[in-house]
């Protein structure tokens, strides 16, 4: 069996909010990332402007990233 076939479909998902990372439970694994983040922006408004960031496979799972966009007070 190589790499790949060990892959699961289990994503880890992170709400990256500055130096601050939250943990979020994949509600749905057939659901794509922005799917996802649309959920999540409900409990966390800060996600509606969010980046998604693909990690790629860490440790036997897709670690996906959703970084808030720092603004600037002008």
């Amino acid at each position: 069996m190589n790499s790949y076939e060990n892959r699961s479909n289990q994503k880890k998902l992170l709400f990256v909010n500055g130096s601050e990372k939250i943990t979020l439970d994949d509600i749905n694994p057939t659901l794509s990332n922005e799917d996802i983040l649309n959920h999540f922006s409900n409990l966390y408004p800060e996600l509606t402007t969010a980046k998604i960031v693909d990690l790629g496979f860490v440790d036997g799972e897709n670690k996906i990233e959703f970084r808030t966009i720092a603004g600037t007070k002008g």
